[in-house]
C-alpha cells in the first residue's frame, strides 16, 4: 500500500510555489533542479525523500505511531492566517520532525515524523488548575492552522542534533515561564494522552510539547514559535543520559511583537458657529471691515443706472374722453408736479391727462437717444412715465452734485465748461463720464505741459464712435466749433476728423483751428468698425497691445493679480478697471498720435536701441506698445497700513517702482519716492502719501 503520509507530503509540496521549492532543494543539497519545472522539483524531492536517511517507524503492541519519511520542508499549516489561507514561506520555517503518541503514550516513534502528523494545538490557559484540566482527558485531534503564530523571519535557527529513544518516565511537570515568554518542555502523562499546547498570543505564553517526540526539531519549533533554543537541562527525580525528559531553563529571550495603530477614520470637523461669529466680531476685524467699506470705488465714473419698471394708467376714462386727455396733458405738463395732487382728484379726465402729461415733460427736459428708445417700447398715451421721469431728474441732480464736490470743480473756480445738456446724458448714458473725463485730462496736460486752453470753450456734446473705445468730443469757443476723437478710457485725443465737417465758423474773420488730422490707421480703425456688422467685429485695442514677457503677464497686467481680483468682487472689478486706463494711459505716445511707428520701432526707441530700416510699405494697422517698467504688479485704492486713499487717487505697483495715478484716466500724479506732487497735493487737497487732508 503507498504511503499515506507521504502522499500528504506530496499535497502539502504541491502547494508551495515554485521559489519555496527551490529553497527546500537548496538545503536538502538536491542538485540539478534550476531549470526543472514545479512537479519535476516535487518528484525530485520525493525520491530524495524515499533513498535519505530517514528510518521507518516501529509500532508495538501497546502504542501507535504515525511517520514518514523526513521531507525536511517547511509545511503550510504552519504558517497559516486565521483564515486557514497560507502565509509566505521562510527558510528558517522548514518543518522538522515531531511525533506526537496516542493514550496510551508506550512505545517507539519514528525519529523523522514531519510536522504535519502533529495533534492538534490548543491555548495554555493562563492558571495552572486550568493546564493540569486541560491536558487530562482530551483525545488527539487533528492540530489547526491558526494555532501557532507565523514565523516572522527575523530570528536566526540553530540546528539541534535530534536523538532518538523511547521515553518510558511518566512523570509530568510543567513548570511556567516568567513574562517573557520563556518555553518549557517536560514530560506530561495522563489518560487522555500528550497534546500540543500552544497559545495563539505572540508573546508572555506557555507552550507544552509532548516530550515522547524525541526526534523533534527544537530549532524549528522555536523558530516556529518566534523564541530561540536554547541548551537541553534534566530534570526530575532521576537523570541519565537515555532519560528523554528535558526542561528548558529560564532563559528569557525578548520578543520583538509587532504593534499596529489602529485605525482612526478620518473626522471633518464642523466649523463652531460661535467661533466664527466671536471671530468676525473681534475688533481687527471690525476695523478691516469698516475700511474696505468706506474705500471709495469711483470717483467721477458716474455709475450706469438701469431702466425702472413702467405700468400702464390705472382708472383711465372713456373712451370719447381719452382724446380730449391728450390736449390736456400738453397744458398740464407746464404746471408744476405738487399741485397736479389736487387735479387728479377732480375727475378721471384730469387724472388720466395728469399722468400721461410726464411724457411731455420728458421730451421738453430730456430729448435725445435714450427717451426715444424708451418711447418705442411704451406708449406715451398709456403708460405711467413718472417714474422715469425722477429716475432721469435723480440722475441728472446726482452727477452735476458730484462734480461740484469734486477737487475738478474748485480746480475750474466754480465754472462749468460742460453744457447743461450734458448733465442727462440725453444720447448715452455715459456721456457725462466721458465730458468730465475729458476735463479732467484737460486739466491734466494744462497741469503738465503748462499750456492754457481756451476759457471761453465748452463742451457742447459727446457722442460714441466705437463702443466703449473711442468718443468724438465737440467743443464749441469764440473759434468755432471743433470736432476731437478721444479714447474713452484716458480721453487722450486722437486727432480730428476732415476739415469739412471739423470748422462751422459763425464769423469768418476768426482765426482758423489749428488742424491735426486723424492718422490713416486710426481711420481705417473706425471705418473698420462702423462697416462691420454686430457679429464681426473686429479686434478692441487691448487686442492691439503688444507688451513683453507673456508668461507672467496677461496685457501688461500680472496673471497672479488677475486671479487674485476675480474673488473681490465689485471692488475687485473696479481695480481691473482703473488697471486697464493705466495700461493705455503709458502706451508708448506714437501709438495714440503723433508719427506712426510699429511696436518693434517703439520698442527700439524706448529701449534706447537703433530703429529697424525703414519699411518701403506702411501697413494701416494699429499698434499699441507697453513698456516694461509700467507692467502691473498690483493696483491699491489704500495705503500700505490699509487705509483710504483720496477719492480720486489710486496706487499701481510696477517692477521698477509704486506710482499714484488718478482713477478716472489712470495717468501719473506721483511716485513712491517724492509721494504726490506738490501740484496735485494742491489741487486733490491729500498729503503726500494720497491721504484726503480735507476729510481728516
Amino acid at each position: 500500500m503507498p504511503d499515506m503520509s507521504c502522499s500528504s507530503t506530496a499535497e502539502d509540496l504541491a502547494k508551495l510555489t515554485v521559489a519555496q521549492l527551490k529553497a527546500i532543494c537548496k538545503e536538502k543539497k538536491i542538485s540539478a533542479y534550476s531549470k526543472l519545472a514545479k512537479g519535476a522539483i516535487i518528484q525530485k524531492i520525493l525520491e530524495h525523500a524515499r533513498n535519505g536517511t530517514g528510518s521507518s517507524a516501529q509500532a508495538t503492541s501497546h502504542t501507535e505511531g504515525v511517520s514518514c519519511q523526513d521531507t525536511d520542508t517547511t509545511m503550510a499549516t504552519l504558517h497559516r492566517t486565521p483564515g486557514n489561507n497560507p502565509a509566505p514561506l521562510s527558510p528558517s520555517a522548514t518543518a522538522r520532525d515531531v511525533t506526537l503518541v496516542h493514550n496510551d503514550g508506550v512505545g517507539q516513534v519514528a525519529p523523522h515524523a514531519p510536522f504535519s502528523t502533529m495533534c492538534s494545538a490548543v491555548p495554555i490557559p493562563l492558571h495552572r488548575a486550568d493546564v493540569s484540566a486541560d491536558v487530562s482527558g482530551r483525545a488527539v485531534a487533528k492540530r489547526k492552522a491558526d494555532m501557532l503564530p507565523p514565523d516572522d523571519g527575523r530570528m536566526k535557527q540553530k540546528k539541534i542534533a535530534n536523538s532518538s529513544g523511547s521515553h518510558t518516565s511518566k512523570h509530568s511537570l510543567l513548570q511556567p515561564a516568567d513574562s517573557r515568554s520563556s518555553v518549557l518542555i517536560k514530560q506530561v502523562t495522563s489518560p487522555g494522552g500528550l497534546q500540543l499546547l500552544a497559545n495563539d498570543a505572540p508573546s508572555r505564553q506557555h507552550i507544552l510539547v509532548n516530550p515522547n517526540s524525541a526526534n523533534c526539531s527544537r530549532s524549528e519549533l522555536f523558530a516556529s514559535l518566534g523564541t530561540p533554543a536554547a541548551p537541553v537541562a534534566s530534570s526530575g527525580t532521576a537523570q541519565s543520559e537515555k532519560s528523554n525528559a528535558v526542561v528548558l531553563p529560564d532563559t528569557s529571550v525578548p520578543v520583538q511583537s509587532r504593534r499596529f495603530k489602529r485605525f482612526v477614520p478620518l473626522v471633518v470637523k464642523k466649523a463652531n458657529p460661535n467661533a466664527l461669529q466671536n471671530k468676525n466680531n473681534s475688533p481687527v476685524a471690525q476695523t478691516l471691515g469698516t475700511t474696505i467699506s468706506s474705500i471709495p470705488l469711483r470717483h467721477l465714473d458716474f455709475p450706469l443706472t438701469s431702466l425702472p419698471s413702467l405700468k400702464p394708467v390705472t382708472l383711465p376714462p372713456s373712451l370719447s374722453q381719452r382724446k380730449k386727455a391728450t390736449r390736456f396733458a400738453i397744458a398740464l405738463a407746464l404746471v408744476p408736479p405738487e399741485d397736479l395732487r389736487m387735479l387728479t382728484r377732480v375727475s378721471r379726465l384730469f387724472r388720466y391727462a395728469a399722468y400721461i402729461s410726464a411724457a411731455h415733460r420728458l421730451k421738453r427736459s430730456f430729448a435725445g437717444g435714450r427717451l426715444a428708445d424708451v418711447m418705442k417700447r411704451y406708449s406715451e398715451n398709456a403708460m405711467n412715465m413718472w417714474p422715469y421721469l425722477q429716475h432721469r431728474e435723480e440722475e441728472r441732480l446726482t452727477r452735476l452734485s458730484t462734480y461740484q464736490d469734486s477737487f475738478l470743480w474748485r480746480a475750474m473756480e466754480g465754472e462749468s465748461p460742460i453744457a447743461d445738456r450734458m448733465w442727462t446724458s440725453p444720447d448715452n448714458v455715459k456721456q457725462a463720464t466721458v465730458v468730465v473725463r475729458f476735463l479732467l485730462t484737460r486739466l491734466f496736460f494744462e497741469v503738465s505741459v503748462g499750456h492754457e486752453t481756451d476759457k471761453t470753450a465748452m463742451i457742447n456734446d459727446a457722442q460714441e464712435v466705437v463702443e466703449g473705445e473711442i468718443w468724438s468730443v465737440e467743443i464749441r469757443s469764440s473759434k468755432g466749433k471743433e470736432i476731437l476723437y478721444v479714447l474713452e478710457a484716458t480721453c487722450e485725443v486722437m486727432g480730428r476728423p476732415p476739415a469739412p465737417a471739423v470748422l462751422d465758423r459763425p464769423d469768418q474773420t476768426n482765426a482758423p483751428i489749428e488742424a491735426l488730422p486723424l492718422r490713416a490707421d486710426w481711420s481705417a480703425y473706425i471705418s473698420q468698425y462702423l462697416l462691420a456688422s454686430k457679429r464681426t467685429r473686429p479686434p478692441s485695442l487691448m487686442d492691439q497691445l503688444k507688451w513683453t514677457n507673456h508668461e507672467e503677464y496677461d496685457r501688461g497686467i500680472s496673471k497672479l493679480w488677475l486671479s487674485r481680483v476675480q474673488g473681490e468682487g465689485e471692488m475687485g472689478a473696479a481695480k481691473l478697471l482703473v488697471a486697464e486706463r493705466y495700461i493705455l494711459a503709458c502706451v508708448v505716445g506714437n501709438g495714440v498720435s503723433g508719427r506712426w511707428m510699429s511696436s518693434t520701432e517703439m520698442e527700439q526707441e524706448f529701449n534706447g536701441l537703433p530703429p529697424q530700416i525703414p519699411r518701403t510699405r506702411r501697413d494701416n494697422t494699429v499698434h499699441l506698445f507697453l513698456p516694461a517698467h509700467h507692467h502691473i504688479e498690483s493696483l491699491h485704492f489704500t495705503t500700505s497700513k490699509r487705509k483710504p486713499l483720496h477719492a480720486a487717487l489710486a496706487v499701481v505697483q510696477t517692477p521698477g517702482r509704486e506710482y499714484y495715478i488718478l482713477k478716472d484716466n489712470g495717468m501719473q500724479v506721483g511716485c513712491e519716492e517724492t509721494g504726490v506732487a506738490e501740484v496735485w497735493m494742491q489741487l486733490l487737497g491729500c498729503d503726500s502719501a494720497g491721504r484726503d487732508v480735507l476729510e481728516e
